[in-house]
């Protein structure tokens, strides 16, 4: 009885204790699995090093093949423009700057922005880089629209930007009685005047919204602030200083209207509500 009470509590120890010594072998063998000896880390440190090493030896060598051979210099810069006049000076100060250069350590947007600073008569400009040695650039020019009849001609674009002093060109439409005093106009510069500014707005939306064109109209006269006189086929016509869109619509009816001969009128005047004629005497 005796043996068997030892054989029973042997037993139950044995099932008490089972569950806890194969945790603990495992938990052993787990940790001896972890373990890694430094005989195996040199290996995989050197291929480590030795890879890194020839990234950055082959990265240093890419780095001087781009940026130091002659493959990659500036030999040509191409300037497209939509005629030959004006551009010589663009075209010399781009090939004086950039001929030689690395082609990678030319910005685009630098050029771009160093050309409008210094060529305000450049509406747009656009510049690529080529490679291997190519700087291509696109130049378009503002296009003169009015001249000011002020210190010796001031021409400007659409927008009111003086393009050039000192100069009338001829198939243009001049403006008279703009004044600048006591500044002077500057190539570059925006004309700030309201009434010059509403002027160019009258002469272009006459362009756009009727039949008429520059060889219609003569001189635009704003030297009283506040009426607008427009001469149309040697015929003056006062336009006042607001309402622009319907008496443009007037404009065109009068002088689209096979009735009506232009070279009996003296002068018109929009500013009322109907059209008023002043007819030359005999």
């Amino acid at each position: 009885m005796k043996n068997k009470t030892m054989k029973i509590w042997g037993y139950k120890l044995a099932r008490k204790n089972k569950s806890v010594k194969p945790v603990r072998k495992k938990r052993k063998k787990t940790a001896e699995r972890h373990l890694i000896l430094p005989g195996k880390i040199l290996p995989y440190a050197a291929v480590t090093a030795l890879s890194a090493g020839l990234v950055i030896f082959f990265g240093m060598m890419a780095r001087n093949y781009f940026t130091m051979s002659d493959t990659f210099s500036v030999k040509r810069v191409t300037v497209n423009k939509p005629s030959a006049q004006g551009f010589y000076d663009v075209e010399s100060e781009l090939e004086d700057r950039y001929m030689g250069r690395n082609i990678f350590s030319v910005i685009p947007s630098q050029v771009e922005m160093l050309l409008r600073e210094d060529h305000s008569h450049l509406q747009m400009v656009r510049v690529r880089r080529v490679f291997p040695d190519t700087i291509d650039v696109d130049l378009v020019p503002r296009e003169s629209f009015a001249c000011l009849d002020t210190a010796g001609g001031v021409v400007v674009d659409r927008e009111g930007m003086i393009l050039s002093v000192g100069e009338i060109p001829e198939g243009i439409v001049r403006v008279k009685g703009a004044s600048f005093f006591p500044s002077r106009p500057r190539p570059g510069n925006m004309v700030t005047e309201k009434h010059v500014k509403d002027a160019l707005a009258l002469i272009d939306d006459i362009f756009k919204k009727t039949f008429l064109g520059r060889e219609d109209l003569g001189v635009v006269d704003v030297s009283d602030r506040n009426n607008i006189s427009v001469t149309v086929r040697g015929v003056p016509v006062n336009m006042g200083s607001d309402a622009f869109a319907r008496k443009i619509v007037t404009l065109g009816e009068i002088f689209g209207d096979p009735r009506i001969n232009p070279d009996g009128i003296q002068y018109i005047d929009l500013r009322f509500r109907d059209p008023v004629y002043s007819y030359k005497r005999n």
